[in-house]
């Protein structure tokens, strides 16, 4: 099936961010979205290290380069707040939280339990 609601939503949404702050605003409020995920990864290296050291890894990562990802997603995370697009990416937020809130409440054949 395909998600004609979602591909809907974005379109509207994504016009709406090239309209008012441009396509630089767009490209920032995408990172914004994007690099938390990224960075709760490399979170992740950490915490496995830490609560399961004995586990067979083919390769193991120097925890310098997840912590040097951590910082620099980070910044980037921050970074739409300093500048012009502050309002757009807090514009992106609380759509999102509105949208996902009237979903998880309003349709509950998208997530049978």
């Amino acid at each position: 099936r395909t998600p004609i609601v979602s591909i809907l939503y974005l379109t509207v949404v994504t016009s709406a961010f090239v309209i008012v702050g441009g396509i630089d605003g767009l490209i920032s409020s995408a990172s914004f979205t994007m690099f938390p995920f990224h960075v709760a990864c490399a979170v992740g290296v950490f915490v496995m290290r830490k609560t399961h050291p004995d586990i067979h890894r083919p390769y193991k990562v120097p925890l310098f380069f997840p912590g040097l990802f951590i910082l620099f997603g980070l910044f980037v995370f921050i970074n739409p707040f300093m500048g012009e697009s502050w309002l757009i990416s807090l514009i992106w937020v609380l759509g999102s939280a509105a949208w996902n809130t009237f979903i998880l409440s309003h349709c509950e054949e998208c997530f049978p339990v």
